[in-house]
Formats: C-alpha cells, structure tokens, sequence
C-alpha cells in the first residue's frame, strides 16, 4: 500500500471510527450494566 493510499484510508475511515467507538462503548456498558442489575426491559416483559 502506498503511503498516499495509507493516508487516505485513515483520514476516509475516522469519521466513521468515532461514532462507531461511542456505540461500542455504549454496548458494552449496557451490557456490564444488565449482567450486574439484570435487563429492566426483560424484567418488564416478564
């Protein structure tokens, strides 16, 4: 890969990085948070 192409793949990819990085994050702490509370959803549905 060309270093031009390097960089253009880095500066096309971060825009999406961030957002994506925040939802990750956002998934794993509702994740942590329901395991250690349980899923107020499913307790509801129940």
């Amino acid at each position: 890969m060309a270093p031009e192409e390097r960089q253009f793949a880095s500066v096309g990819t971060f825009p999406l990085a961030v957002p994506l990085r925040g939802w990750v994050l956002q998934a794993s702490a509702y994740q942590i948070v329901t395991m250690i509370f349980g899923d107020p959803v499913r307790e509801q549905s129940d």
